[in-house]
This record gives C-alpha cells, sequence and structure tokens, in this order.
C-alpha cells in the first residue's frame, strides 16, 4: 500500500485487506469485478466507482474474465477528517453498507491515479479531489447483486466456453457442466451480469480478438476461425458491433 495523503492508501489488491476499520473505494476500469460477502455478490462495471464499509468486503474482489482492471483507496474516517477532509457523506452510507455510482469526472480522476507518469503529488491531488466528487456525486446507480452460487455457475460456464473458443458450445453444453437447467443457466447470467448468455461470451470474444490483433501478426481469417467464425464477413460485424 502507498500513503497518498492521511489517512489515505493507494491500494493495488495484491495484498489482502487486514485493518476492519478501513473504508473501500474502489473503482473498475475495465472488465467486471465482484465483491462477496457472505452469500451475496455485488458486481462493478467499468466506469463504476463502488465504497464499502469495512464489514462488507469479506473476500478479495474476484475476477471474472480475467482482463479485469480496476484500482482501490483504503480510506481511514477518523485519520481523514483529523487531516481536515470533509467526508461525514462519505460514512452515511445506505443500510446494505455500499454505495455505487457511475459519473464520467469521477472516471477522469480515477485514470490519472492508474497513470504510471502522474507525480506523487498530482497524485495526491486527484485522491482529495476524488473524494470531494464522490461525496458530492449524484449518480448513485443500483448494483447488479446475485448470488454467490449464481456468480459460480457463471464463472464455470464462462470458463467452459472459453476453452472451447473454436465450437459452437450450446446453452445447453453450458448448463450440463454446470449442473444447472438451461433456463437457470440463463437467470444467473441475467443476476450477475446483466446480460443474456450469448451477448456475454460475444462481448467477451470480441476483447480476445482486439487483444489477439494487437498482439500477433495472426490474419483476420485465422483470428475469426479461432473464435468460431467461419467468415471474415460475420466475424467484422460482431466486432464492429462490441469494440
Amino acid at each position: 500500500m502507498h500513503e497518498l495523503i492521511r489517512g489515505m492508501w493507494l491500494w493495488d489488491m495484491t495484498v489482502p485487506r487486514t485493518e476492519k476499520e478501513l473504508y473501500t473505494l474502489l473503482f473498475c476500469q475495465e472488465g467486471q469485478i465482484f465483491l462477496c460477502s457472505g452469500e451475496i455478490c455485488v458486481s462493478v462495471l467499468p466506469g463504476q466507482c463502488i465504497l464499502l464499509r469495512p464489514d462488507i468486503l469479506t473476500d478479495p474482489p474476484i475476477a471474472l474474465t480475467g482482463r479485469e482492471n480496476r484500482i482501490g483507496l483504503l480510506l481511514n474516517m477518523q485519520e481523514l477528517q483529523q487531516s481536515g477532509t470533509e467526508i461525514a457523506s462519505l460514512s452515511a452510507l445506505p443500510e446494505c453498507g455500499y454505495r455505487l455510482c457511475t459519473d464520467e469526472h469521477i472516471s477522469m480522476v480515477w485514470h490519472t491515479l492508474l497513470c504510471e507518469s502522474s507525480s506523487s503529488r498530482m497524485k495526491q491531488l486527484k485522491a482529495a479531489e476524488l473524494l470531494l466528487l464522490f461525496s458530492e456525486s449524484l449518480s448513485s446507480d443500483a448494483p447488479l447483486v446475485c448470488k454467490r452460487e449464481e456468480f459460480l455457475t457463471v464463472t464455470q460456464a464462462y470458463h467452459f466456453a472459453m476453452e472451447h473458443l473454436q465450437e459452437r458450445v450450446t446453452i445447453s453444453q453450458m448448463a450440463q457442466q454446470t449442473g444447472k437447467s438451461p433456463t437457470m443457466l440463463k437467470i444467473c447470467f441475467r443476476h450477475a451480469c446483466g446480460d443474456s448468455v450469448y451477448a456475454f461470451l460475444r462481448k467477451e470474444k470480441m476483447h480476445r480478438a482486439a487483444e489477439m490483433l494487437i498482439v500477433s501478426n495472426q490474419k483476420i481469417i485465422d483470428i475469426a476461425g479461432k473464435l468460431g467464425y467461419d467468415n471474415c464477413s460475420k466475424f467484422s460485424v460482431a466486432f464492429s458491433k462490441i469494440m
């Protein structure tokens, strides 16, 4: 952890959080982050920022797709107040114990914090600005909330589909792998990801395709084939819609 200002630490989440009095402010830049507490999982989507009470985050943030990019702050409310930072509204969380918001200005500040070229002084200024923006933001969102069992089902189905990219994996095949019915699998994806099974997998395939296009010299027809498309035309249409 790297201290930005008194009572605030930049947290890369490579080490578990152990100090119970610290609030967590987490931003998802890419992918989808799941925060599980007991049998409930809260999903944080790209561009969303979530503040959690110390007793809420019982597990480290969980990534689903492997392309997740996130950054977090740990906040000691008492120390922040003693240092003169006005954060009264931050500690006044709803009964659920978290507050989620999507705000373009907040996202811009987070991107500066993520930038490796930003100086320490700039990170300090942006951290203070972030607290101010978050405390004054009116764009509070309702997060995707699912059961831990639903999240685990989605995880199983997702990894099975990604291991068989060249094949046209059906919902029935994925459901069989998870021990759920096709209908229940669809419900799990809706609750956990806010999308249908095929729409979610199509989006992830196109992100895989974008990575291949950037880091390799493979022909488009070859990439399309590796993702289960039998011609470039269908692949190009799908890619354009997502990317």
